[in-house]
């Protein structure tokens, strides 16, 4: 990270946090998305932002310092290996893959079963509902989505169809380790863009 992108994060960091600490509303208002920082899955995403790489595994809800704020950005916006100067340690591809993989596994076993899937995607589509975004295309397919989902029982069938995917026909068990489930989701069209994504930082 160069020095203009550590002083832009600093100062919005400041910008947000008045106490050393960025809370879920202060972090999802930074993300341009303040207004889903009260949904479950907006309230899960914070919680595996605070805990990541954290031993201790503690279930209550923990606050983003700054060194968990800028393990974020890092791991969101960057791409190659967590540490560049000499290649070594995970990439930040992988990184994101266990901390997707985090927000799924709501209770820390290191596994991920078949209701933690269902619930994650439930809570996923219900903060996707209430999304203002900026990109036209988007929004109209989010509009689209939101004005078939009256009929839920299509959208639970569909859920439900996807949890059988991978939990019945990939696998034909109820529990998938991080193996796995990296496994099963690389093989998903289009997920190498996501996983190389760079973002950028306007500072």
């Amino acid at each position: 990270m160069s020095d203009p992108e550590k002083k832009y994060l600093w100062r919005q960091f400041l910008n947000y946090s008045s106490d050393g600490i960025i809370s879920n509303r202060q972090f999802w208002t930074f993300l341009d998305l303040g207004n889903v920082y009260n949904t479950t899955f907006a309230k899960l995403f914070y919680k595996a932002a605070c805990n990541f790489r954290d031993n201790t595994k503690l279930d209550h809800l923990k606050f983003m310092d700054y060194h968990k704020f800028i393990q974020f950005v890092v791991i969101f916006t960057k791409t190659g290996f967590l540490n560049p100067e000499n290649k070594s340690g995970e990439t930040l591809e992988v990184l994101r893959l266990k901390f997707i993989f985090q927000i799924f596994d709501c209770d820390n076993s290191e596994e991920l079963d078949r209701l933690e899937f269902r619930n994650i995607l439930t809570s996923f589509v219900e903060m996707v509902l209430v999304c203002k975004f900026e990109s036209k295309a988007i929004q109209e397919k989010v509009d689209i989505f939101l004005s078939e989902s009256k009929n839920t029982q299509m959208i639970e069938k569909i859920l439900d169809l996807y949890c059988d995917e991978i939990f019945t026909l990939s696998y034909n068990q109820d529990y998938l380790t991080f193996d796995e489930w990296e496994k099963w989701i690389r093989g998903i069209k289009g997920i190498d863009k996501i996983l190389n994504f760079a973002g950028f930082l306007k500072y």
